[in-house]
């Protein structure tokens, strides 16, 4: 069994995207290749990813209002209200 397998991947990465695959080889003869997929998603984790969850977790920890379903980045928000 031979794995194809990048050793890293570039984010996003998407579930069930195929990365890769595992081929059986049998006396240097190719049986069968089976694509291996990601299990689940990754985001890329760029400065305001970070700053929208720092903002999130560390200085609105209880905040109910936060804790819902959110519609706009928090960090989207910090322009507006540094303008004020």
């Amino acid at each position: 069994i031979k794995e194809n397998l990048p050793k890293e991947l570039s984010a996003p990465v998407k579930a069930n995207e195929a990365v890769g695959s595992r081929d059986v080889y049998l006396d240097d003869q190719l049986l069968a290749s089976v694509p291996v997929y990601t299990k689940s998603s990754s985001k890329r984790i760029t400065f305001c990813y970070c700053l929208d969850h720092l903002i999130y977790f560390c200085i609105f920890p209880s905040m109910k209002v936060f804790k819902k379903e959110r519609k706009v980045s928090i960090s989207a928000l910090v322009p507006m209200v540094i303008r004020k």
